[in-house]
Formats: C-alpha cells, sequence, structure tokens
C-alpha cells in the first residue's frame, strides 16, 4: 500500500505549481487532479513528466475535471453522444496518462436526480470499462454523494450485476456526506477497490486533515488489508478545509506514522 495526496487539496492554485509544493515536501506518490483543457494537452503532459521524474514522484491516477459533465456525455439516452464522449475521454486523457505513467482514471458517473434504471447505467459502465482496458487505463467508479454511486446498495448491485468486473475509488467523506458508513463501503467494494481518497471528519466537520477529526484510520487500514489493497491512500481535502498549508503536511505525516 502506497500513501499520498492529491493536487486537488491546493485548488485554485495551478496544477503544476501544487505539484511542485508537493514535491518540494519530499511526498513521492500524488493524484493529478486536472483543472482545465490547457492541462490535457502534449506541453502540461510533458511538463508533468519531467517534473515527476526530476524528483522521483509517481502520479498513481487522474481525476478528471470533466465529471460534472459524465450525466450527459455517457448516461443519457443518445446513443452517439455516448460514442463520441468515449472519443472524447480517449483524446483528453488517455494520452495524457501515458505520458506521465498513470493507471487509474477516476469516475463520478451520473448525477443521481437524473432517471436512469440501475442496470442500464451498470451496463453503459462496462463499455466504457472495456474502453478503457483496451487502451491500457483502469476506470474506477468514485463513490459519490450527489452521485448514484452513493449509496452502498448502488455499489452492492454494480458489483453484482457486473460479476466483479469493476473497479472502485473508496472515498471516505464522499460516504460521510452521503451518510453512509466508510467501513461499510468498504465491505462491499471489497477486493474492487483499486484507490482510496482518505480525509478525516467529526461529527460536526465532514472533511478535515488527518489528525483532526475522529476517524479511526488504523482500524481503516487494517481492514484495507483484508482484502489485499495494494493501491494508494491519497489525502484528498478542499482548500477551504485547512486554513495553513502546514496542516496538510502535518495530515501527511500522521499518516507516515500508520505504515
Amino acid at each position: 500500500m502506497e500513501y499520498g495526496i492529491s493536487t486537488s487539496c491546493f485548488y485554485p492554485e495551478l496544477t503544476e505549481n501544487s505539484v511542485l509544493n508537493l514535491a518540494e515536501h519530499g511526498i513521492k506518490t500524488i493524484e493529478l487532479f486536472l483543472n482545465t483543457y490547457r492541462e490535457t494537452k502534449p506541453d502540461f503532459s510533458k511538463k508533468m513528466k519531467r517534473y515527476l521524474t526530476e524528483y522521483q514522484m509517481k502520479a498513481i491516477s487522474v481525476h478528471p475535471f470533466t465529471s460534472g459533465y459524465e450525466s450527459m456525455l455517457f448516461f443519457s439516452e443518445y446513443p452517439g453522444r455516448f460514442e463520441d464522449g468515449l472519443e472524447h475521454y480517449r483524446q483528453l486523457y488517455f494520452d495524457f496518462m501515458h505520458e506521465i505513467g498513470a493507471k487509474i482514471l477516476v469516475l463520478h458517473g451520473c448525477i443521481d436526480h437524473i432517471s436512469m434504471e440501475k442496470n442500464r447505467y451498470y451496463e453503459r459502465f462496462a463499455k466504457m470499462r472495456d474502453f478503457c482496458k483496451r487502451e491500457g487505463i483502469i476506470l474506477a467508479q468514485e463513490n459519490v454523494a450527489p452521485f448514484k454511486s452513493h449509496s452502498v446498495s448502488f455499489i452492492r448491485d454494480m458489483k453484482t450485476y457486473l460479476h466483479g468486473e469493476v473497479e472502485f475509488v473508496l472515498d471516505i467523506k464522499q460516504a460521510v456526506r452521503a451518510g453512509e458508513d466508510p467501513f461499510e463501503m468498504m465491505e462491499v467494494m471489497g477486493e474492487n477497490i483499486v484507490h482510496t481518497h482518505i480525509s478525516d471528519h467529526t461529527k460536526e466537520k465532514d472533511c478535515l486533515p488527518i489528525g483532526e477529526g475522529d476517524f479511526d484510520f488504523a482500524k481503516y487500514f487494517k481492514k484495507m488489508q483484508k482484502y489485499s489493497f495494494s493501491g494508494a491512500a491519497v489525502i484528498e481535502l478542499y482548500r477551504s478545509n485547512f486554513g495553513q498549508i502546514e496542516q496538510l503536511y502535518l495530515a501527511y505525516r500522521q499518516l507516515e506514522l500508520l505504515f
């Protein structure tokens, strides 16, 4: 198991500046949260590759800034848009990921209020997964509070319907925001978890730096070992969740003590 920090923690700081900040603090494993089209272009991916090589860092995953469009691109009733959506993602992200060596593409999926039968969603995901797999990319469904993937029951049914042919990103804060138990979400995702976004929380605040809340991370990682998890546990906070940047690195040091 590896551990690191997502560049999303610095938003709205420029992504390249966020990577350099992480590098200067000795962080070796990161998630890249891309924020705009220019960050998918060859010049930017080459710059990222140069930074990663120079500082001996590894980008585990890419979080697309187009997550909010996935309902329209992939989960509408219009088949032509789905096919074009796949090609759009291939052009935006796949070459970038190959350049920097990232394997996991994080998927939010369909917003919860849009009407779509679960089985139809799962079938669309399977087509997307196969498309990504042919390109050497792991498409991983994240549990996200405002999306269909927010609930334990949806994830359980997804895994069953797809006969285990699915990968997941387990996000602690998103489970909390959806009123779900992160440990129950873990049990349902099980051996299909390939990546996890971690954060602390209290009853009053659902997203905090590690060490500033009540969550039992020792128990969390012990249970993850039960499922032979070998991916990365990446701190993913919002910039409003901490005051000083040093709090982010103190959270990382707390994480170090658990490994």
